[in-house]
């Protein structure tokens, strides 16, 4: 459910929306897929245009309700990771089981004439795991039916994660890797730059 109030405001318009429910559906990545149906969702946006120039900002906070089919117990990953010295502490930092995060989104956008501008700085956050910083900006220029732009985007994560304590050589690399895999797999560093044209 959500509730929206639009009013003008010094020559411009002001939105403020809230938002909360349940989700539904699943998330697929690395092969397999996540079930999001439970999971709890609480958010609100506060919105403000004026001559082309819109400013936005957004707040979410997601709590999830089930485990990785990985981690649950007896799983063969859980399994093997749980005999591991640090395997517990690592189990504990990759369950997704009522998990929460919260999302902050800031954004700019201008769009007047020709001249078309957007950029969005988002931060997600999670108890035990470091924070994401995504940033995104586009700019284009209209001529008639085509609008070449360019863009670049970012996403920065610290990566501080923990090793199972087996060391490597005597029969666990496998499982050495797979855990290196599963903490790095969450995250990404990287940068992007686009050229194109919309029609």
């Amino acid at each position: 459910m959500d509730a929206e109030i639009i009013h003008p405001l010094g020559g411009g318009t002001a939105r403020i929306k809230g938002f909360a429910g349940w989700m539904k559906g699943k998330v697929f990545n690395g092969g397999g897929s996540y079930d999001i149906g439970g999971s709890e969702t609480i958010g609100a946006v506060a919105e403000y245009t004026i001559s082309g120039l819109r400013g936005r900002y957004s707040f979410g906070y997601l709590q999830q309700d089930k485990e990785l089919a990985e981690l649950k117990p007896g799983a063969p990953f859980w399994t093997a990771l749980n005999a591991a010295p640090n395997g517990a502490r690592i189990i504990d930092g990759l369950s997704l089981k009522q998990r929460s995060y919260d999302f902050h989104s800031l954004a700019l956008a201008y769009d007047s004439g020709p001249i078309q501008r957007i950029a969005n700085y988002i931060i997600v956050s999670s108890e035990d795991w470091p924070s994401r910083h995504a940033f995104y900006a586009n700019i284009g220029y209209r001529l008639e039916k085509v609008t070449p732009y360019i863009s670049f985007s970012s996403e920065q994560t610290s990566r501080n994660f923990m090793p199972t304590g087996i060391p490597n050589g005597i029969g666990f690399d496998a499982l050495n890797q797979a855990v290196a895999f599963a903490q790095t797999g969450l995250f990404a560093n990287q940068s992007d730059i686009a050229i194109g044209a919309r029609y």
